[in-house]
């Protein structure tokens, strides 16, 4: 048999004689009723639309407490996630998941000095911005095989690799971005790192911070986001490379370096490449190199004879921004001509001022016979896995629901007031409390159809006020529900009882009466 989750009562307030259930937990142990009792008659007059900091919180007893007898928001904190999941799952039950949070960190760790204002700004980071556009961006470091400052060497050091350093967050208003979230590497002024959970690690055998691929990047909450990043690569690397069209099967195309690209300068402009072979009446002419300067091949050396301005029967489009790649001959008989079965094409990119960025692969023909080199439309497909990239922008919207209250359907849906059942029979067999005594479901009515903001009155025929439950929906057409218990805790009699259902939301008017039985 399924044993029963231990269990907490609220003993007071809107949801008095709810059942707080519990994953079962040595280490703690539930304030009892009657100490909760005499902190809140000690408060009283203080916890009305108080915000509350319920730390340690455990089961969550006091902060539910604290709702139930009319606190505005309750920050729960607890280490124990199961616990947490108890305390969430109990405010769901309530419909009270606006007015609470629930912080899964340790209470002894949490630095609420780092917080002006520990509540509203933990609250207003949680809340989600209607119509905001928000703009995910990246930062890279280039590793470089020496950490000796430029000016000791000519040339200067060479660049092994770009990983990826950090992450920014803007959120745009008008025409304007602001910076509302980031983590990069390195400390603070306090020394702390400036990132969370080791998103950004540093690796210290070549002293450069990159994001860490060993798990996912979760950020902290701002502006009631939480953004999972996952980046399974450090630094470039060859993900596929082969024919995307062809003709025919026995064309030939040789990739150096072979059989993979993983070279120096592949790591730093990691693009991905289609290669498409042109008919002789469409020659491509580059013309964007214009500087042969720190131009080195897939071996890392930098050739002697190099061709600038040569002509192509095929082209390379950089997939990756939509533009031609560039491309250089090395000239291996040094004759100034580019002959493509014996010479090799370097292909990469180059900045504004035509110098060279890097080469990304070399294509090489060499040794390919005439029938087998590719013919007119035939596409070879290169792409690369790569860590994120300074240009690469993630852009989302948020749109959070605005809960909305029609005053005037309101004032005119009075009449719709139901109690649910009517009567209310107390041995009912279909109550799910008797159907399952594993189910944390009190005995309960349900007032149906209530103004937004309002309170029910409940009194005996002979006019006697039995409870009082004070309503806080979110819109009309709300329900609320009452325990069939005392505003004393004691279980009502049998017999016809009468409510009085009275609105105050704000430019509502009037109220309702009516009753209903209960038997037993």
């Amino acid at each position: 048999m399924k044993k029963r989750l231990p269990q907490v009562k609220i003993i007071g307030g809107n949801f008095k004689g709810f059942k707080i259930q519990f994953i079962p937990n040595k280490l703690i142990r539930p304030t009892s009723n009657k100490t909760r009792e005499t902190l809140f008659n000690w408060l009283m007059h203080d916890i009305q639309k108080a915000q509350c900091l319920d730390m340690f919180a455990g089961t969550g007893a006091i902060g539910l407490e604290a709702l139930s007898r009319g606190a505005e928001f309750v920050f729960f904190v607890e280490k124990n996630k199961d616990l947490c999941e108890c305390i969430q799952k109990n405010l769901n039950i309530l419909s009270l998941e606006k007015k609470a949070i629930v912080i899964n960190e340790d209470s002894l760790k949490k630095d609420f000095k780092k917080e002006n204002k520990f509540s509203r700004t933990e609250y207003e980071k949680f809340l989600i911005k209607n119509n905001m556009d928000y703009y995910l961006t990246f930062l890279n470091d280039t590793v470089f095989s020496n950490s000796t400052p430029f000016g000791n060497y000519s040339p200067p050091p060479l660049p092994l690799m770009i990983v990826t350093s950090g992450f920014e967050i803007f959120s745009r208003s008008g025409d304007s971005l602001s910076l509302v979230y980031s983590e990069t590497g390195g400390y603070n002024e306090a020394g702390d790192p400036k990132s969370i959970n080791q998103n950004i690690i540093l690796e210290s055998a070549s002293d450069y911070w990159t994001l860490n691929t060993s798990k996912d990047i979760i950020t902290d909450i701002f502006e009631g986001l939480q953004l999972t990043i996952v980046q399974d690569v450090e630094s470039a690397v060859i993900k596929s490379q082969g024919w995307y069209e062809v003709f025919s099967p026995d064309k030939e195309i040789i990739i150096l370096p072979f059989p993979y690209i993983d070279h120096r300068e592949s790591k730093i402009v990691p693009w991905d490449f289609e290669i498409t072979f042109l008919s002789s009446d469409n020659l491509y002419i580059e013309n964007k190199v214009l500087e042969s300067n720190f131009i080195y091949d897939h071996n890392g050396l930098t050739p002697n004879a190099l061709l600038l301005n040569s002509t192509f029967d095929f082209n390379v489009m950089n997939m990756s921004f939509n533009h031609n790649a560039n491309l250089v001959v090395h000239d291996q008989d040094n004759n100034g001509e580019y002959d493509k079965l014996k010479d090799l094409v370097l292909v990469g990119s180059v900045n504004n001022d035509g110098k060279w960025l890097g080469t990304s692969f070399v294509i090489d023909f060499r040794g390919i016979l005439e029938n087998t080199y590719p013919d007119p439309g035939d596409i070879y497909s290169i792409e690369f896995k790569r860590p994120f990239w300074s240009t690469d922008t993630l852009h989302f919207q948020t749109f959070s629901f605005q809960d909305s209250i029609n005053v005037k359907a309101e004032n005119n849906s009075l009449d719709d007031i139901r109690v649910v059942p009517n009567p209310y029979v107390g041995t009912n067999v279909f109550e799910e409390a008797i159907l399952n005594s594993d189910l944390n479901q009190r005995r309960k009515l349900m007032f149906t159809h209530l103004p937004a903001r309002c309170k029910i009155k409940i009194y005996t025929i002979s006019g006697v006020l039995v409870d009082e439950i004070n309503v806080f929906n979110s819109t009309n057409k709300g329900i609320a529900y009452w325990d069939l218990l005392t505003n004393e805790g004691l279980e009502v009699s049998a017999g016809m009882y009468v409510y009085h259902v009275e609105s105050f939301t704000e430019g509502s008017i009037g109220s309702k009466v009516g009753k209903f039985g209960v038997i037993k």
